[in-house]
């Protein structure tokens, strides 16, 4: 199961580790979705992880010594996972966070505008 988060940034910029960032933003959709009763099925304790994910940047973005200078705003968050529930769960939690703004460094943030 595949599924694909769109998502508007405040400023055209990353920092570098942008991966924490997207980790953040999935704990974040976890543990709001049905009151964090998903949470520790993800990230309780030190088994493997039921999913990947992808982060899609815009070409032509510049990367420096800290952060990436992006072409354009518009990014995406592909998560896969061959589990069917987990699937349901991650899927359902970030369509409860539509229009959320995740707060990012550097005075940025994240705007989630849907799932495809």
């Amino acid at each position: 199961m595949r599924v694909k988060c769109n998502g508007v940034l405040k400023n055209p910029e990353l920092p570098k580790d942008y991966h924490a960032i997207m980790i953040s933003l999935l704990k974040k959709a976890l543990s709001e979705y049905e009151n964090g009763r998903y949470y520790d099925m993800f990230y309780g304790g030190k088994q493997d992880k039921q999913f990947t994910f992808a982060v899609r940047i815009p070409k032509q973005s510049k990367f420096g010594r800290d952060k990436i200078e992006l072409s354009d705003v518009h990014i995406s968050l592909t998560i896969s996972t061959a589990d069917v529930r987990a699937g349901i769960i991650l899927t359902n939690a970030f369509l409860k966070m539509k229009g959320y703004k995740h707060p990012l460094p550097m005075g940025n943030t994240l705007t989630i505008e849907g799932l495809y």
